[in-house]
């Protein structure tokens, strides 16, 4: 992702054009809130945001287990095409919710009567949507990597998209009345129940073909797990119109094309090393983003819990606006420097497993590391900018940004392979994004970071990983688990931090509510 996440973005967004932005923001991910009890409001806003932070970590760790078993059981070479098959999902995926989702929240919430008519026209437009999706991902995997196998794994796992664009649909009801426990359980299930369906094509040797009917399965799992779980007993057109859907679509365009952005953004390197490098080089950098995605999603949801107490500050309070960003800033350079300090060492053993295949390219997961340091400070930081009222310059510099990425990728994917397109990654993240978003907070909100806390953080853990790499040898697994832990007291022993640093994100849960 570029500066915030695309979630974040549209949330951002969608805040601002509502009568309550100071609330219902990012915390939630849910949007404009159909409660009318304050109470319940603020429980479900508390609920939704630990069931995001608490299930999207757990569902990601367990498709962890399943890279690593594909990678493992069918090799590197297949893991890459299955990379390849989700990277161009993930971009046929957004186009089948392109922001309607989130716009469907907020027009229901605050038409409530017109749920019904709402919800059938989200449904309708599916209709549209589907053919276009399936086609697209088609179109890309034709284009990247034309090999029969693949081509015809392609054509399988795009019939999941049926199931996932009516998987959006469930989704909207659940984000709309704050049940998103129902969806993260329900893809729960679905990715528990893909892995027998992964050992099954490895032992009937189905390769990428498997793979790719294990995905079309897992969806519509998550389908069936969405209406079971969900309180409508049917979807229907009704009395929805095209003249309904079209007007969706184009209060969703805005919304959908930063989102696009945001998914080509995360699938620009593997995309483009598929055509112009090696399968290897496309394993290698899969498997090293697939590790350091955890630890990214972890700090942008604590920063997510930042945005409703931030946004309130710029308008009641502009002291404590600043002291407050200050304080975000703070405990994610603390987070990410202690999972920084941990995974670093410990690189070689978390490579390995994967794959053993993959255990020498440690410097892909170093590089990648850093980078998602430095995003993780552009995604909590960069929300920022839509309160202070600087979402052109915003969307201005994530295009850009964008395009710079992928120009660069291109030209040194082919001679650099898997460690030229992390290099630029790295390189458009520290000198385009993140100055970018301290710049344009700077000019627009007075807005200047302490970065002395920081730094001697930055220190520390780099003494730590020196101290591990030429003087401590240790197995590389207990390395990742040492290494924080020296980091943490070294921090608190300095006092560049404090044991009650942490509890500042509980007493902003409490602001919230």
């Amino acid at each position: 992702m570029g500066f915030p996440d695309s979630s974040t973005v549209k949330q951002s967004m969608i805040s601002n054009k509502s009568e309550h932005a100071e609330v219902q923001s990012s915390a939630s991910q849910a949007a404009p809130l159909p409660h009318d009890n304050k109470k319940s409001t603020n429980w479900a806003l508390l609920k939704n945001g630990a069931v995001l932070a608490v299930g999207r970590n757990i569902n990601s760790m367990l498709r962890l287990v399943i890279a690593a078993i594909i990678a493992r059981a069918f090799g590197a070479n297949t893991f890459a095409e299955y990379s390849l098959l989700l990277a161009t999902m993930m971009i046929a995926e957004w186009l089948l919710d392109f922001g309607t989702t989130d716009v469907f929240v907020r027009e229901v919430s605050k038409h409530k009567h017109e749920f019904t008519h709402k919800l059938s026209t989200l449904f309708m437009l599916k209709g549209f949507q589907i053919p276009l999706s399936i086609a697209l991902m088609i179109t890309i995997v034709s284009l990247l990597n034309p090999s029969s196998n693949l081509m015809l794994g392609g054509i399988c796992a795009s019939l999941g998209l049926v199931f996932y664009a009516f998987v959006s649909v469930y989704r909207a009801v659940f984000k709309a009345r704050m049940t998103l426990e129902k969806e993260m359980l329900a893809e729960f299930i679905s990715i528990i129940l893909m892995i027998p369906l992964i050992v099954l094509s490895f032992y009937v040797n189905a390769g990428i073909i498997g793979i790719a009917l294990s995905l079309v399965l897992s969806r519509l799992i998550f389908l069936l797990c969405c209406i079971w779980l969900s309180t409508i007993e049917y979807l229907t057109i009704g009395s929805a119109s095209v003249a309904d859907a079209k007007q969706l679509w184009r209060a969703s365009y805005l919304i959908g094309f930063i989102g696009l952005l945001s998914v080509v953004n995360n699938a620009a390197e593997i995309l483009i090393l598929s055509k112009l490098s090696t399968l290897q080089d496309v394993a290698i950098f899969s498997a090293a983003q697939k590790l350091v995605w955890p630890m990214f999603m972890i700090l942008t949801a604590v920063g997510a819990v930042f945005y409703p107490v931030l946004a309130s500050h710029w308008n009641n309070n502009r002291g404590q606006f600043t002291i407050s960003a200050q304080n975000a800033f703070n405990i994610i350079a603390l987070l990410g420097f202690l999972s920084f300090s941990g995974i670093y060492p410990g690189a070689e053993f978390m490579m390995g497993l994967i794959s053993p295949e993959l255990v020498t390219a440690t410097d892909a997961l170093h590089i990648l590391l850093a980078m998602c340091l430095i995003k993780s400070f552009s995604a909590a930081m960069g929300p920022l900018l839509f309160i202070v009222g600087a979402e052109k310059a915003a969307f201005g510099y994530f295009v850009a940004s964008v395009l710079i990425k992928v120009f660069f990728v291109s030209i040194f994917a082919e001679e650099y392979g898997y460690v030229g397109c992390a290099l630029v990654s790295l390189a458009v993240e520290a000198f385009v994004v993140f100055p970018c978003t301290l710049g344009f907070l700077r000019a627009k909100a007075k807005l200047n970071i302490n970065f002395l806390p920081t730094i001697f953080l930055a220190i520390s853990c780099l003494a730590v990983i020196l101290l591990f790499k030429y003087f401590i040898h240790l197995p590389s697994a207990l390395e990742l688990v040492l290494s924080p832990i020296l980091l943490l007291g070294i921090a608190i022993i300095t006092k560049q931090t404090s044991p009650t640093t942490i509890l500042t994100i509980i007493r902003v849960r409490k602001d919230v509510s």
